[in-house]
């Protein structure tokens, strides 16, 4: 069959949910490719799907299928759940939590990318933490880190910042999996850096232990290296996950300061992008939160006047530029 669209949906959904094993797998397979090779479509192509109803077939071939009906499935869901809430729920309503941690501890390598791009789906929506730490996704997860493709590491980074938003518990399970040097290796070079960093950021917010054993494995380096790629997206990550390494920790202040921080960041206040502004921005603010020294050596490198050039009219990024130019006005 040549798939060209969305028009062979209704057709391949059924087949999904009624042919023989063979049948639903290549139907599967089918619609997954859809899916997946068509990314600008995806977001029509996943709602005509949901209509005709995959969810229930998906579910299916997660618990019963072969490693080709599970690769499928798993993609299936990771591609009509991302960013659509209402789905996450849903699918984790179905009972998806527990098939897909089990194919993340001993599918086939594709299946256990595939599972990891769902779990990291499911897991935006905070309510699903608890159920994926009790059904122990997180040890295969960061086996991914480790041993699994570079997509699978992407889905990995990606599930494991959700796991930690707002979650000690999660922030806590993560780490003394080994965690936060893997994720400094992906920092390095290959597709999963962004996702990398994003990671280090949400284990870094808020977690004293978790930002010191950052920086002590190195992570300050290969996160100002990021400042400078040209992915802004990359730029953006690498900054938040220096402002939540940096946020009320003096020690870390200090060592991202010492490691020649404050320069790549101001350069990044000229960006046209706000997000970068504004993440750059709060970065310095941290860096400058009770702490003179970094003050002084922002103010050496004209830190004061790319700030203050900012505050009128830098849409998305005041508040931000605000904190940082209050923080080296400010004496501690």
């Amino acid at each position: 069959m040549v798939v060209h669209g969305n028009a062979e949906i209704p057709k391949l959904v059924a087949q999904m949910a009624s042919g023989t094993m063979a049948e639903k797998e290549k139907a599967s397979g089918y619609l997954n490719r859809i899916l997946q090779a068509h990314p600008d479509q995806r977001a029509k192509n996943a709602d005509a799907m949901i209509k005709e109803g995959v969810i229930a077939p998906a579910l299916a071939l997660l618990k019963e299928g072969n490693a080709p009906g599970q690769t499928a499935a798993s993609g299936i869901i990771y591609c009509i759940a991302e960013g659509n809430r209402e789905i996450q729920v849903q699918v984790v309503q179905a009972n998806c939590i527990e098939p897909l941690v089990s194919i993340l501890k001993s599918g086939s390598p594709g299946a256990q990318e595939h599972a990891a791009g769902a779990v990291a789906s499911i897991s935006e929506d905070i309510s699903t933490q608890r159920p994926l730490m009790k059904a122990g996704a997180i040890p295969p997860l960061v086996q991914l880190l480790r041993f699994g493709s570079a997509s699978a590491q992407v889905h990995a980074s990606n599930a494991v910042a959700h796991l930690s938003a707002g979650n000690l518990q999660g922030q806590n399970q993560i780490a003394a999996a080994g965690a936060i040097p893997l994720l400094l290796k992906l920092l390095e070079s290959g597709k999963a850096q962004m996702a990398a960093a994003f990671a280090i950021g949400r284990l870094a917010a808020g977690h004293a232990l978790n930002q010191l054993a950052i920086a002590e494995a190195g992570g300050v380096a290969p996160l100002l290296s990021l400042l400078n790629v040209t992915s802004v997206e990359t730029n953006v990550e690498a900054a938040n996950a220096l402002l939540e390494l940096a946020r009320d920790n003096q020690l870390t202040q200090t060592a991202i300061a010492k490691a020649g921080g404050i320069g790549p960041l101001l350069a990044m206040l000229p960006s046209r992008s706000a997000m970068a502004q504004s993440r750059a921005a709060g970065a310095l603010a941290q860096l400058a939160r009770f702490n003179r020294e970094n003050q002084d050596s922002a103010a050496r490198q004209g830190g004061l006047p790319l700030l203050v050039g900012l505050l009128p009219g830098t849409s998305g990024a005041e508040v931000q530029v605000s904190d940082a130019a209050n923080g080296f006005l400010v004496p501690d």
